[in-house]
């Protein structure tokens, strides 16, 4: 079930690094999660990349959800 659309504007040494929407659900019936966050972005085109992420530690928001998203794509 959608709970609510978080804004996430996230910077690191004072430059954008990432502004949109994050959707935050509630789960049911999941053993390890309780919500889950999702987004997506613009890519080349009309195309769009879809982001799924799972409440589980270290991911406690949907902030640290984007966060873990931008570490992962950098390695």
């Amino acid at each position: 079930m959608h709970i609510e659309t978080v804004h996430i504007h996230e910077t690191h040494k004072n430059e954008m690094v990432w502004d949109g929407d994050v959707e935050v659900f509630a789960l049911t019936g999941h053993t390890a999660a309780y919500r889950a966050y999702a987004w997506s972005e613009s890519t080349t085109g009309t195309r769009r990349r879809f982001f799924v992420a799972l409440h589980v530690t270290p991911i406690d928001s949907p902030a640290a959800a984007v966060r873990a998203s931008i570490l992962a794509d950098i390695r």
